[in-house]
C-alpha cells in the first residue's frame, strides 16, 4: 500500500495556505473603498501578458486534469489526448483574431458585447440568458466535476478521522473511512440522533474553498490571478517531480514503455470494465487508430468531428479567457496572453501526467486493490502516495490543491461578474 503523510508534509501544506492567502491579502490593496466595476473583475486592465496567460492555465489545470488524463492513459492510450488537443486550432485562431479584437472591445464581461452588437429588448433578454446561463448552469457543473475530483485526491491522501457530530452537541472521533451507520449501531448510538459528519474529503474541501473565497472577495481579479500565478508554480513543480521520481522508479522512458505493454498485453493490468484497448501499442500512440475493422471507428468519427467542428465552435474565447484578455495592458499583450496559454497547455503541461499514467500500468496494475470503488483516475493520486518520499509529497498534495483552488477562484469571480 503507501505511507500517509508525515509531520513534514503537513508543514509543507500549512505553508501553502498561508502563502495563498498572504498572497490573495496583499493584493486587497489593490481594490479599495469605491473601486469601479472595471478595477475589480478587469484588474483596471493593468495586467501582463505573463500573469494573464499564466492565469489562463492554471485555472484550465484543475484537480481533475491529471487524473483524467493519466485515467486516460490506462484506458485509451495517448491518443485518447486529440479529445482536447484538438481544441489548440480554436485557440489559435483566438489568438491572432480574437484576442486583439476583445481587448479592443473595453468590456468587462463578453455578454456584454451582446448589447453592443444588437439593441433592444431581444439584446437585453440575451445577454440575461446568457448570463444566467454561464453563472449558475456552466460554472455549477464546471465547479461540480472539478470538486468531484477534488474528493477522489482528498479521500487518498488525507488520513484524518471522521468528526461526528452529535444533537447533543458533542462529537466523537471515528478512524476514517468507517461506516457511519454501522459505526453508530456498534456503539449503542441511534442514528437519529447524529447531527452530521465531517470527514476527511469534506474537511479538505471546505478548507480549499473557505480560503479561496477569501482572497476572492477581498482582492478581485488581482488576488484571483496573483494566487493563479503561485499556484500553477505550486502544480507544476509538484507534477514534474512525481514525473521524475516514477520514470526512474520504471527504469527509464524505454523500460517504463515496454513494461506497460508488456502488463497490458499479459491481461494483468486492470484497466476499465470494456477492454478499451485495439493493441497493447496503443498505449503510446499518438495517432489515432483509423482501422475501422480493428475498432477505429470511433477514432475516424472523433476526428471528423474535431475538424469539421468542435475547433472552430469555441475559437472566439469567451467566458473566464475572455475575462483574462480584457485586463491585459494592451492589444500586443492579450495576443501574447494567448500564445503562452496555447504553449504551456498543449505543449507543456500534460507530459508529467502522462508519464505518470503510462508508468502506473506497470507499477499499480490493479487499482481496485487500494479501493473496492477506486476508478482509473485514481491512479494519479496513488502513484504520488506511493512513490514520493515525506516532504515532496506534501508539496505534490498541496499543488493538487493549488490546482483545485485557482479554479474554483476563477469561477467564483467570474461568475459574480
Amino acid at each position: 500500500m503507501y505511507e500517509p503523510l508525515k509531520f513534514a508534509d503537513w508543514l509543507i501544506i500549512g505553508a501553502y495556505f498561508v502563502i495563498t492567502t498572504a498572497i490573495g491579502l496583499y493584493f486587497s490593496k489593490k481594490i479599495k473603498h469605491g473601486a469601479t466595476l472595471t478595477e475589480y473583475f478587469v484588474a483596471g486592465r493593468k495586467m501582463t501578458w505573463w500573469l494573464a496567460g499564466t492565469s489562463i492555465v492554471a485555472t484550465s489545470f484543475a484537480a481533475d486534469t491529471p487524473l483524467v488524463i493519466s485515467g486516460w492513459i490506462r484506458t485509451l492510450g495517448l491518443q485518447r489526448n486529440w479529445f482536447w488537443w484538438g481544441g489548440i486550432m480554436g485557440m489559435m485562431l483566438c489568438a491572432f483574431f480574437y484576442a486583439r479584437l476583445w481587448r479592443r472591445a473595453r468590456i468587462i464581461t463578453d455578454v456584454e458585447f451582446v448589447e453592443l452588437r444588437y439593441k433592444g429588448a431581444p439584446a437585453a433578454i440575451l445577454r440575461g440568458f446568457h448570463a444566467s446561463y454561464r453563472a449558475l448552469i456552466q460554472n455549477t457543473l464546471v465547479l461540480s466535476w472539478v470538486t468531484l475530483a477534488a474528493t477522489k485526491i482528498m479521500e487518498i491522501v488525507l488520513d484524518l478521522p471522521t468528526i461526528v457530530f452529535l444533537k447533543n452537541f458533542t462529537f466523537r472521533l471515528v478512524q476514517t473511512g468507517t461506516d457511519i451507520t454501522l459505526w453508530a449501531t456498534q456503539n449503542g448510538i441511534d442514528v437519529h440522533s447524529i447531527f452530521f459528519s465531517l470527514d476527511e474529503k469534506m474537511f479538505g474541501i471546505i478548507l480549499c474553498v473557505s480560503t479561496t473565497l477569501l482572497y476572492c472577495i477581498f482582492s478581485g481579479l488581482w488576488g484571483v490571478v496573483a494566487t493563479d500565478f503561485f499556484q500553477f508554480l505550486c502544480a507544476m513543480t509538484g507534477c514534474i517531480i512525481l514525473a521524475v521520481i516514477v520514470l526512474i522508479e520504471a527504469g527509464g522512458p524505454s523500460q517504463m514503455v515496454e513494461s506497460a505493454i508488456a502488463t497490458v498485453t499479459n491481461g494483468a493490468v486492470d484497466n476499465g470494465t470494456t477492454g478499451y484497448f485495439v493493441n497493447a501499442r496503443d498505449i503510446i500512440s499518438f495517432i489515432p487508430p483509423f482501422n475501422i475493422k480493428s475498432g477505429g471507428i470511433l477514432a475516424l468519427w472523433s476526428f471528423i468531428v474535431f475538424i469539421g467542428l468542435q475547433w472552430w465552435a469555441g475559437g472566439e474565447g469567451g467566458g473566464f479567457l475572455a475575462q483574462r484578455l480584457f485586463s491585459c495592458k494592451n492589444e500586443k499583450h492579450s495576443v501574447a496572453a494567448m500564445l503562452w496559454f496555447n504553449l504551456a497547455n498543449y505543449a507543456l503541461r500534460p507530459w508529467p501526467w502522462i508519464i505518470v499514467g503510462v508508468a502506473s500500468i506497470s507499477m499499480i496494475p490493479r487499482i481496485s486493490e487500494y479501493g473496492a470503488n477506486f476508478s482509473q483516475e485514481h491512479a494519479f493520486t496513488i502513484m504520488l502516495m506511493k512513490y514520493l518520499p515525506a516532504g515532496l509529497k506534501g508539496l505534490m498534495v498541496a499543488s493538487l490543491m493549488a490546482a483545485y483552488m485557482s479554479t474554483v477562484s476563477t469561477h467564483v469571480n467570474f461568475g459574480a461578474s
